[in-house]
């Protein structure tokens, strides 16, 4: 890409397990990202967050792509400690896992060295 046809970029968060299959998806359409590996979050789970520049006019195609990739799914995680004797069966809760987070900001210079 040349200097001047980035003007966005898309802060990508995803499931560590989307993070492959999106990758590629993305760099057959053309775009290139920084991966950048994280944990943390409400269910500590492994999360990637991939830097993705690219031209305003790029944005709709890459937004199908990553929705295409990463879909969000249900979940049961237990809530709460057993203080119970004998134990029993800790409650579980269904929550919504996966899917996708994207922040675009504008960038106002880019520069490739």
């Amino acid at each position: 890409m040349k200097e001047g046809d980035i003007d966005r970029l898309a802060f990508t968060i995803v499931h560590s397990s989307y993070a492959q299959g999106l990758l590629k998806a993305l760099n057959q359409g053309g775009f290139q990202a920084t991966v950048i590996e994280v944990k943390g979050g409400l269910l500590e789970e492994p999360m990637v967050t991939l830097l993705v520049g690219m031209n305003h006019r790029k944005l709709p195609s890459f937004l199908e792509l990553v929705k295409a990739h990463c879909p969000a799914r249900l979940r049961y995680v237990p809530v709460g400690a057993i203080t119970t004797w004998p134990p029993s069966f800790p409650h579980v809760v269904e929550v919504s896992s996966g899917g996708v987070t994207v922040l675009v900001v504008p960038v106002e210079k880019f520069y490739q060295i």
